[in-house]
């Protein structure tokens, strides 16, 4: 199945409009996908193009330069990352790659005992600036189209959520994010897919045509909830992996979200657009107003093909409470209905927001990310 995605115009996001109903429609608890695209972003497309290709011209590089840009301090958050998530069943995920670094600040933290102590968000970048000079420039520069533009698209999601709850903070996914120091940038080379391989350099298995098996449909990437408030995304390039020229994917692979139905759903993002999906942090923040959606990225069938992609996790810093707004039931955050369609292998909300370790009443965003990647790391 595959649907229309609701866009909004740049344009009347700087104006300020009300888009309180698109709002809804794209991130609320009933009928959304999760998902939003913005058009008219200036600067967007040149700015992809150059970005996109370093992907795989990094990932194309000898294991052993790959290797020396791995930092393991941090976690794999910064710097090169390939096999080190785990899919369902506990096996390394190595359909893809990724290079992790902020696209706000170099170093975003002075404090050396601070980085010590919280390395997945304070460590400073790592560049491969010996082998791929361009990286750090073409990702700085469109990472910050895109949080630029999320600010945006946050100010309206506040402005839907206070008409709704009276005890939410008036602009509070806004203040978060903009004063916030530890948003991540991740360029990713999915490898190419060959039937019969194993998954990585020599290539995942591809996607049979036809299948309905869920595992089938998230080939590249498995199936999961952004963790973070709101993640930004561009169109993905397709290329042949030998020689990098440009390709059509087939019209079955690509981004997947479960809706609230359980349906799967092909989202397409025109390549002139930016789109963006809500995380659970944002959901917690809301009371559930606003729902994160599962979400996977299934092979091509086609073999010698690659998808290259960019994306921004907009969070706050680790310091922030975990919370919802006086008088909401933080056990509703999650809908049943939600929490009965999320595929096998995604935890549910309430095994990391509200246990032991991560209780409802004193519990921060660093807490809760350490909680989650334990489920998928």
């Amino acid at each position: 199945m595959e649907s229309c995605v609701v866009t909004l115009e740049f344009e009347a996001l700087l104006r300020g409009d009300d888009l309180s109903a698109r709002i809804a429609e794209a991130f609320g608890a009933d009928e959304s996908l999760g998902i939003l695209t913005v058009s008219g972003v200036p600067g967007l497309t040149p700015l992809r193009e150059r970005l996109l290709p370093l992907a795989r011209e990094f990932a194309r590089l000898p294991a052993d330069v790959r290797a020396a840009h791995e930092h393991a301090p941090s976690f794999y958050a910064v710097g090169w990352s390939h096999g080190k998530e785990k899919l369902g069943g506990g096996a390394p995920d190595l359909a893809k790659g990724s290079y992790y670094n902020n696209p706000l600040y170099n170093r975003p933290f002075d404090d050396e005992a601070l980085i010590a102590r919280f390395p997945s968000f304070a460590a400073p970048n790592v560049w491969p600036s010996q082998h791929v000079p361009q990286m750090e420039g073409a990702f700085m520069q469109l990472g910050q189209v895109m949080v630029r533009t999320g600010l945006l698209v946050a100010k309206q999601c506040d402005a839907y959520v206070s008409a709704r709850c009276p005890a939410y903070e008036a602009g509070k996914l806004e203040r978060l994010l903009s004063s916030s120091k530890v948003c991540k940038g991740r360029l990713l080379h999915y490898f190419a897919t060959a039937p019969g391989h194993a998954p990585g350099e020599g290539g995942a298995p591809a996607a049979a045509p036809g299948a309905d098996v869920e595992g089938e449909w998230s080939s590249w990437c498995g199936w999961h909830n952004d963790h973070g408030s709101l993640t930004a995304l561009v169109a993905p390039l397709y290329v042949r992996e030998e020689s990098g020229e440009r390709e059509a994917p087939d019209a079955r692979a690509g981004l997947y979200v479960r809706s609230r139905r359980g349906e799967l759903v092909r989202v397409r993002i025109p390549e002139d657009h930016l789109a963006f999906q809500i995380g659970e942090t944002a959901q917690v923040h809301t009371g559930g107003l606003l729902q994160a959606t599962p979400h996977a990225v299934r092979g091509s069938c086609a073999a010698g093909v690659s998808r290259e992609t960019f994306a921004v996790f907009m969070e706050p810093e680790w310091t922030c409470p975990m919370a919802v707004p006086d008088g909401m039931d933080p056990r509703l955050t999650q809908t049943a209905s939600a929490t009965r369609h999320l595929p096998k292998g995604v935890p549910p909300l309430h095994e990391r927001w509200g246990t032991a370790g991560c209780p409802f009443s004193a519990c921060n965003f660093g807490q809760f990310t350490d909680a989650t990647f334990k489920s998928f790391y």
